[in-house]
């Protein structure tokens, strides 16, 4: 998307001025701002229709008129726009996180400059169509400018205002009261598509409730329904190791809480109290070695600290302890060559890098070529390495930490969470080469409690309060970082870490900690079912849940996964993990499962027109407050990917869907292909433009494509389709292992041309150029149909 500070948190840092009359300016400062300007809002009687006025004056020229209308049901506490006033683009959205009856609406102002500004009004202020006081002065230090290269969030300190400050989210939808049909095949106007999950939120109330903008549910719905009535609104002005440490915030009792993160090599933990202490010192610990000012002045991109390493029992702390100086975790994989991790140093601007020892020659390589200092590489504990001379530890910083004094709390303003990255995540979203990902402090703690409501009736029924998980997929990927590590440690759950998998160690850990529940991948399942063998000599009789995410799992694999394992239930998450998953109460296979709460869903077709019958696929669309803030410097690939309508902002997933009815009546999603064309290979996500950009620096390639194929153990592979050049000397057997070794020699192990390389005339191409994967992947489909490959 095209940043504008309307699709991130808004805050107001508006003076309210004594009212003037009509036209009248009110500059009250020598300083550079700008005023809104006799604003009025009138509203018909059945409050489907308003109609705003106002001017902007900026000080400098004539004030700009503005007028706008926002027609809806509740048209008072509709989202408005974007509507152009001048050079200026104008958004309004309505907020009720103080409660009902201290609603307010946000009005977002932007010119032509990218200069920002936000006024706030009371519905009290609005109240029949005459504003108490009507002109808003925004001062100099509350103008974000921010040039159109730049995708960072604003980070201006606000005033008080009035009563309050006000904070409003205008990425949280609008409820919509669109009930769906029953009826044939098809439903009513299904603008957008709301959870409709049976034994889970079987009433469409809840159902509406669950949808609204930062969880407001009812204490009398939720136990009417069997949730807990500790749900609640996910606040948007902490960090996330605040909401994980602090029991005010519903986290399960520190104190009953299993330990969180135990090595399942070693079986060495800490208790979850003794975490909290760890993060706590590691914190003052990075804050001396780096010299960072314990006052910050600068924004967070100024404190980016990299993350590098396989999964550790500190790897999760050591971002919080990140979190807690202000800055942002960058979470690389550890599959990553040095040129690759490089290249993502100096993206994010790392100012140091945690790696471990298996992986320190090749940090030290990429950091030393990114201009990272060899005193800012720290080491991650592992077992089975042996410390490396020269290198300060996170047990070293620890250790220094509780001789130093504590840290300055954090001074947020509202609505910071929301704005504020946590953490940067490397995807290749729809297309092309991996970016970072800004996930907000926001992000984090909504998906938690989104999640935690969608099992808490299914736990509750099997009587789970809290359970052993493994800790196997890495935690630089989004499936590990919120579903395995904060959403089990804050219910309490303990997660048996492994580094990395090695069949028998990863049935060894099962075993020796009776691990309940499995998230893993494919590729794994896979094994087990060939290795029936060796499973069986080790107790996985602890096992009750498994859930597989990051690719696609065959029907006859589910099967036969179920016919070894009955006991086992699997929730299919092949597009997003944190916005549709199955429930162990609601199992359909072959699908991937209903919406979680406070998501809204669109399916559309080719031509963007939306898709309301069942079983007709298209691309689907999601809007959540799980939703990231963009690509970080990237606006035309975030513009790409998200957008706004008048119902709120979207993300396009990439995926074609479509909506099958379960056995028990409940609306599921059915991926039926990518629309993007990522390939996943054991759960790593590779860009088939990343690869084809690579190969045509090859001197005997003229034009190539790259698909995934299937493959048994990994689920995917790339493969690569090739234009000979004129120079190609060499036999085509000959050329295709050069060209393996080609990518072998300059790119992580996964993007390795496993599926093979074959040579064509031509690379199917649309009139304007892009390469046509699909007829591409069709004929390697009907060329395989005879295998009968799984997966």
């Amino acid at each position: 998307m095209k940043f504008t500070a309307a699709f991130v948190a808004l805050i107001s840092a508006t003076g309210a001025v004594a009212a003037p009359a009509a036209d009248s300016v009110s500059m009250m400062a020598a300083t550079a701002q700008w005023t809104i300007q006799s604003l009025n809002r009138v509203c018909d009687k059945a409050d489907t229709t308003c109609t705003w006025n106002f001017k902007i004056n900026t000080g400098s020229g004539a004030a700009t008129p503005c007028k706008y209308v926002v027609k809806a049901k509740g048209a008072s506490k509709a989202n408005g726009g974007p509507v152009k006033c001048g050079t200026f683009t104008i958004t309004s959205g309505w907020s009720g996180q103080f409660g009902p009856s201290k609603g307010f609406t946000t009005v977002s102002v932007v010119n032509n400059k990218k200069q920002i500004i936000y006024a706030s009004y009371t519905d009290k202020q609005l109240a029949s169509g005459k504003v108490v006081k009507p002109d808003q002065k925004v001062y100099k230090d509350h103008i974000y400018n921010a040039p159109v290269e730049d995708a960072r969030p604003p980070t201006s300190t606000a005033t008080q205002v009035n009563e309050a400050l006000l904070v409003h989210d205008l990425m949280t939808p609008t409820v919509r009261q669109d009930a769906l049909s029953d009826a044939g095949s098809g439903r009513k106007k299904a603008q957008t598509r709301p959870n409709k999950t049976a034994n889970i939120l079987s009433d469409q109330t809840l159902e509406a409730k669950l949808l609204c903008s930062r969880f407001s549910l009812s204490t009398d719905s939720l136990s009417h329904h069997g949730l807990s009535s500790a749900i609640m609104d996910p606040p948007d002005s902490i960090t996330v190791a605040e909401f994980m440490s602090s029991e005010k915030y519903h986290r399960y009792p520190i104190t009953k809480a299993r330990n969180p993160y135990t090595c399942g090599l070693t079986g060495k933990t800490h208790t979850a109290a003794e975490v909290i202490a760890r993060e706590d010192y590691l914190a003052r610990g990075i804050e001396q070695a780096l010299q960072l000012d314990p006052h910050p002045t600068t924004s967070e991109w100024d404190r980016v600290l990299a993350v590098f390493s396989f999964n550790t029992i500190d790897y999760i702390p050591l971002t919080h302890s990140i979190h807690r100086l202000n800055g942002i975790a960058s979470l690389s994989s550890a599959a990553l060559s040095a040129s690759e991790l490089e290249q993502q140093l100096r993206v994010s601007h790392a100012k140091a890098i945690f790696t471990c020892v298996p992986l320190l020659e090749t940090a030290i390589k990429a950091s030393g070529a990114a201009g990272i200092p060899r005193s800012n590489v720290f080491v991650l504990p592992m077992p089975g390495t042996t410390a490396v001379t020269g290198f300060r530890t996170v047990e070293d910083l620890v250790e220094d930490g509780k001789k130093l004094p504590g840290l300055l709390p954090l001074r947020w303003t509202l609505g910071q969470g929301a704005r504020q990255a946590a953490y940067l995540l490397y995807s290749s979203g729809t297309s092309g080469l991996p970016k970072p990902v800004m996930i907000s402090h926001h992000n984090i703690i909504a998906g938690i409690i989104q999640t935690r409501t969608f099992d808490s009736v299914s736990r509750k029924a099997d009587g789970i309060e809290t359970q052993i998980m493994l800790g196997l997929l890495p935690f630089s990927h989004v499936f590990g970082l919120m579903l395995i590590t904060h959403l089990g440690a804050y219910r309490g759950d303990e997660i048996i870490v492994m580094p990395r998998f090695e069949f028998e160690s990863f049935l060894g850990a099962v075993s020796r900690f009776k691990i309940e529940q499995l998230p893993i991948v494919p590729p794994i399942v896979i094994q087990m079912l060939d290795k029936r063998d060796i499973c069986q000599k080790y107790d996985l009789s602890s096992v009750r849940f498994v859930y597989t995410g990051a690719a696609p799992l065959g029907r006859e694999t589910v099967d036969d996964l179920l016919g070894l394992y009955p006991k086992w239930r699997l929730g299919m998450t092949e597009t997003s993990t944190v916005f549709i998953q199955s429930s162990e109460h609601d199992t359909q296979v072959g699908t991937t499962g209903s919406l979680l709460p406070a998501v809204k869903a669109k399916i559309v077709d080719t031509d963007g027109s939306e898709i309301t019958n069942y079983e007709k696929p298209g691309e689907l669309l999601i809007q959540s407050p799980t939703v990231s803030l963009g690509y970080f410097n990237n606006p035309k690939a975030t513009a790409e990917t998200f957008f706004e309508d008048g119902a709120g902002r979207w993300i396009r997933t990439g995926d074609e869907v479509l909506v099958r009815m379960s056995d028990t009546g409940n609306e599921h999603f059915v991926v039926v292909d990518r629309v993007k064309e990522l390939i996943k290979v054991k759960g790593n996500q590779v860009a088939p433009a990343e690869l084809e950009a690579h190969l045509l620096t090859h001197p005997a390639v003229s034009d190539c494509a790259v698909i995934q194929v299937p493959d048994a153990r990994a689920g995917e592979v790339p493969k690569a389709f090739i234009v000979k050049s004129d120079s190609a000397i060499k036999s085509e057997e000959e050329l295709a292992r050069d060209i393996q070794r080609y990518v072998e020699e300059h790119k992580a192990r996964y993007k390795w041309l496993k599926g093979g390389v074959e040579f064509v005339e031509a690379i199917p191409k649309s009139p304007t150029g892009k390469i046509l994967r699909r007829k591409l992947r069709d004929r390697e489909r009907e060329r395989r149909k005879t295998k009968g490959s799984k997966l």
